[in-house]
């Protein structure tokens, strides 16, 4: 459908745009029920997926959903998905869990979170850069050159040949390799009293042996 969408309009995405707002100001008359937009964020963050969404969402306003509308918002939905697979971020990184701590892994990137919000952090700051070592970690320019952990939903990408550290509301923090503020603190081991067990210990020094830093927050 999408291809017969696109093929109708000349293939123009100036044409699927044309098609959205034809589609808005149709008064059709079968609805559907009114549905929240709940799409994987790699789909809903690119641009036609936004607008599918947007479609979906235009049903709280008051306004009906046609037949029309379903459709097309299905068919944007379709083509987000597809082109998120050609995003110029790296594939969907492996992913090793341990109880509060990931591992992904990424080609030869190794990015650690915590999976849990611990009920204490540390204060300190961190001015400087971070940058990737030849194994892949996430190591903060200083003598220590310890690895960062980063907090419970952060994640990143990689765009322009920059790795980008991206916070819990996917927004850009941080770029590898350009200067940062991090706070939070450095740790020998992965400490006990912030919910870390030994497997959690095990899981970093496996991939990332040395010291750490424990990120709490980034600008």
């Amino acid at each position: 459908m999408v291809t017969n969408m696109l093929r109708d309009r000349g293939g123009r995405k100036g044409g699927l745009m044309q098609l959205l707002t034809l589609s808005l100001v149709h008064s059709g008359r079968r609805n559907e029920r009114n549905r929240a937009c709940s799409i994987p964020r790699a789909v809903t963050t690119s641009r036609f997926g936004s607008l599918a969404c947007s479609l979906i969402e235009f049903t709280h306003t008051g306004s009906h959903m046609t037949y029309h509308h379903s459709r097309l918002a299905a068919a944007l939905l379709a083509l987000a998905a597809t082109l998120s697979c050609e995003s110029p971020t790296d594939t969907a990184p492996d992913l090793l869990v341990a109880d509060a701590l990931e591992a992904r892994l990424s080609g030869e990137l190794v990015f650690l979170a915590m999976r849990i919000t611990p009920d204490t952090h540390m204060s300190a700051l961190f001015v400087g850069a971070a940058v990737e070592d030849d194994a892949g970690c996430l190591r903060l320019d200083s003598p220590d050159r310890a690895t960062a952990v980063w907090p419970r939903g952060w994640g990143f990408e990689r765009r322009d040949g920059t790795v980008r550290i991206l916070d819990a509301d996917w927004k850009l923090v941080a770029r590898i390799g350009e200067q940062v503020s991090l706070g939070g603190g450095e740790v020998e081991t992965l400490p006990a009293a912030m919910g870390f067990t030994q497997a959690d210990r095990d899981l970093a020094e496996n991939h990332c042996p040395g010291r750490y830093w424990i990120v709490s927050d980034a600008g």
